[in-house]
């Protein structure tokens, strides 16, 4: 994990990537832009993502999807968006884009956000 912007101390980004679908959760709430930034470690070629978002439960219900959020991937430079959207219904949401080659993503969100699981898709690179 390399940064994080939100305003729930107890509620932290290591919970978004910790491989379960429970309670852990990353939340943010309030008005403005909450971000989670991912250091993948390594230069990865990524294709995809999926968002669950979810109540304290682990579940995934209506009201708790990130309804406006933009996936950005870092490019050396700055940050590319890769999927975004601006009126998100789902609370499991996939999107696949254009395989792109880097390190570190974040997810940005806008608003209210309860993120269970962050998952980004890799190639294998040769």
């Amino acid at each position: 994990m390399s940064d994080v912007r939100n305003n729930v101390p107890a509620e932290q980004g290591k919970n978004a990537i910790d491989g379960k679908i429970d309670g852990n959760r990353w939340v943010a709430v309030g008005e403005g832009a909450h971000w989670i930034e991912i250091d993948l470690d390594k230069v990865s070629l990524i294709h995809g993502v999926c968002i669950t978002t979810g109540n304290s439960q682990g579940w995934s219900q209506s009201g708790y999807e990130a309804k406006q959020f933009e996936f950005q991937a870092w490019n050396g430079s700055g940050w590319t968006t890769l999927a975004s959207d601006t009126q998100n219904a789902q609370c499991t949401y996939t999107g696949h884009f254009l395989p792109f080659r880097t390190n570190r993503v974040r997810l940005v969100t806008h608003g209210d956000t309860r993120l269970i699981e962050i998952e980004v898709f890799e190639k294998i690179m040769n």
